[in-house]
């Protein structure tokens, strides 16, 4: 039969050797050394603060064509600059200033996540919306407002304004989700069928530019002057001789 040691702490059942007999028996749980423990907790904190301080290539681009609209390299959130026809261009783009944004993910309305549809197929999948209060409350991840600060924002899709371009500022830069991307669809606010087109945003690691090949400085190095050997002073006791 089986032996087992017993102590008073946890209790685990294991059967024995027999099908009709069970001892009620202890496994001690494993003990983590203290320094373990240290690095368990303190190395993740590490990592993110040094990731803070890195500086990422941030992308917008439109997800219909793959066109690149700008690109930065920060150590932060970045913001970008960009005119409504940039982002979704069509014919007199121009006469249609009122827009709204959805995002691709919507947590708990399954029913906004239609692509053609720009991820908005009911009212309230928005949470961007410059001329109203977005009806799915303001979005998590970035911020889009008319620029530049202080310029007279278009209502509708009658109202003009003297506002020139957008800024999208991303917001919870150190998100996971940032290095997947991020996707919104826009949609024209405009009679008849809103149309529209979808942006992508994505962060990415910085590649460490290549070190040019300079100059050897020890083959290269500057050459050390040398100072001229005297010359050798005659031999008197021969010179008296040879007056002599």
């Amino acid at each position: 039969m089986a032996q087992y040691t017993r102590t008073q702490t946890s209790q685990i059942k294991i059967p024995e050797n027999s099908y009709h007999h069970s001892e009620m028996v202890t496994i001690n749980p494993p003990i983590l050394p203290k320094w373990v423990l240290i690095l368990w907790i303190c190395c993740p904190l590490m990592a993110s603060a040094n990731e803070y301080h890195q500086p990422f290539k941030w992308t917008l681009s439109r997800f219909g064509d793959q066109k690149i609209i700008a690109t930065q390299i920060t150590s932060g959130g970045p913001s970008f600059t960009s005119t409504l026809c940039q982002l979704v261009p069509r014919p007199r783009c121009w006469e249609y200033m009122g827009f709204y944004m959805c995002p691709s993910s919507n947590p708990g309305k399954g029913y906004c996540n239609s692509p053609n549809q720009y991820y908005c197929s009911y009212w309230g999948c928005e949470t961007i919306a410059p001329s109203w209060i977005p009806g799915d409350g303001i979005d998590k991840y970035l911020k889009v407002q008319w620029g530049p600060y202080g310029c007279i924002p278009p209502r509708g899709w009658e109202g003009r304004g003297n506002c020139k371009y957008l800024f999208l500022n991303v917001t919870q830069p150190m998100d996971r989700g940032w290095i997947i991307g991020r996707m919104w669809g826009i949609r024209y606010w405009e009679p008849g069928t809103d149309k529209g087109g979808r942006i992508f945003i994505k962060k990415e690691k910085v590649e460490d530019p290549p070190q040019e090949a300079g100059p050897n400085k020890i083959i290269n190095r500057p050459k050390i002057r040398t100072l001229p050997l005297p010359k050798s002073t005659p031999d008197l006791a021969n010179v008296t001789k040879t007056q002599k």
